[in-house]
């Protein structure tokens, strides 16, 4: 429970008259919100029955921004009146400003069966069209912030930590720890246009001093302008990014890739979201190997893709396949590489607001220019699911699973590998 019974029994409510001439909504009216709040919690303690005063209670966290107490309110206030519109309606907006889309979903949906023509049911068709236009303009739906911060931690036990083939003799399996950091900062907001930058930072240590070697630190930047539209009623945003990341082995750069990629998405439905992306790409590797015009990585990339999504139950739940084709054109004649993949994935809400995430992907790579005979190919499978909860506000634990094998038709490129996966990551 919310709060404590007071004097009153709990079937008690407090009259209309009575509700209008109180302090608190004189405070409340007022935007004396902190006032309102304290005058509210004393008339619910009276009145533990009153959802009228646990709606207004919610009201008061909430311009107050917190976020996670006015949901307690309503919710509480939604024992009493199951079937109040105004409740539904007032949890959804809160669940939409804390970006818990499930519940902002489900909240608005409710108001709009419960009173369809009513200016509850109005509003909140008006806050589910917006969240279905985020998602168009994939963004994760929530009140606008001009700002992000997600912040994760994680430890891994991984079967294979060096990719070594199956007649490898050593040690290849160990545990690491993993720290994720991604800020994100809009430099413009507008109606329909945005520019927005983003920092990414990503590391892992193995405490087993074998595998220092494959300690691994990522830092990459990005600068991303979109424009979200309407095309015959139909959401569609279109972007250009361009990013710069680099990779460390061991504290030693290992390489860097600079990438201009652009991508359109258009909602053809509101239970369906199509992506079309084109990536252009340089990579440059550190080392060239014992011949650059044989063995060097550094390349020029083209990749091209399509992606579809395919949602349901107010987009709790979805569908996605991906399907990318890729050309390597190398410095060194044996990565010369024409590749192909493809994804197929679901994500499902569940009770207790747990999450289930299964992909599927498999990658074939053939090597054109291969120094050898046959020619080198590679086709890769890679199974991942994952299992996560909110916990509190942006707090949220997750525990995932990937299994990868790489059948290559040399012996010596053959590996499998399993990664068990446990982390913590908070969005501020």
């Amino acid at each position: 429970m919310l709060l404590v019974a007071g004097k009153q029994s709990a079937g008690a409510t407090l009259s209309a008259e009575a509700f209008l001439a109180s302090p608190a909504a004189a405070a409340f009216k007022q935007g004396r919100y902190q006032e309102a709040r304290a005058g509210f919690e004393a008339l619910v303690a009276e009145y533990p029955g009153d959802a009228l005063l646990l709606r207004y209670l919610g009201l008061s966290h909430d311009r107050l921004g917190q976020l996670d107490k006015a949901i307690a309110a309503f919710e509480h206030g939604l024992e009493i009146q199951p079937d109040s519109p105004a409740l539904h309606y007032f949890l959804g907006i809160t669940a939409f400003r804390s970006r818990d889309s499930d519940r902002a979903f489900a909240a608005f949906r409710r108001a709009i069966e419960l009173a369809p023509d009513s200016p509850y049911g109005e509003r909140a068709r008006r806050y589910v069209a917006a969240m279905q236009q985020q998602i168009g303009s994939y963004e994760q739906p929530g009140a606008p912030r001009r700002w992000d911060l997600f912040v994760q931690l994680g430890s891994q036990y991984d079967w294979n930590v060096q990719a070594a083939p199956d007649s490898f003799s050593g040690d290849t399996d160990g545990f690491r720890f993993t720290q994720f950091l991604l800020g994100s900062y809009d430099l413009l907001q507008r109606e329909r246009w945005r520019i927005r930058g983003e920092l990414s930072s990503y590391h892992s240590q193995h405490p087993d001093s074998d595998f220092d070697a494959f300690d691994l630190n990522t830092v990459g930047t990005r600068l991303e302008l979109s424009y979200a539209s309407r095309v015959r009623g139909r959401p569609v945003t279109t972007s250009l990014g361009y990013g710069w990341d680099f990779t460390f082995l061991d504290g030693d750069r290992y390489s860097s890739v600079q990438r201009l990629a652009t991508r359109i998405s258009v909602g053809f439905r509101p239970d369906t979201l199509t992506q079309l992306v084109y990536e252009f790409r340089t990579d440059r590797f550190r080392e060239d190997g014992f011949n650059r015009k044989v063995s060097s990585r550094d390349a020029v990339v083209n990749v091209v893709g399509l992606s579809q999504y395919l949602f349901f139950d107010e987009r709790r739940h979805y569908l996605w396949v991906d399907y990318r084709f890729r050309h390597a054109d190398a410095d060194g004649s044996n990565f010369d590489v024409l590749a192909q993949s493809g994804v197929v994935g679901a994500s499902l809400g569940l009770p207790h607001r747990l999450r289930a995430d299964l992909n599927v992907s498999f990658d074939y790579e053939k090597y054109v220019h291969f120094r050898g005979s046959p020619d080198r190919r590679s086709r890769r499978w890679t199974l991942s699911t994952a299992l996560s909860r909110p916990l509190r506000g942006g707090l949220a634990v997750s525990l995932g699973y990937l299994y990868a094998n790489d059948d290559s038709n040399y012996r010596s490129f053959e590996w499998d590998r399993h990664l068990a996966t446990l982390t913590l990551g908070n969005r501020f």
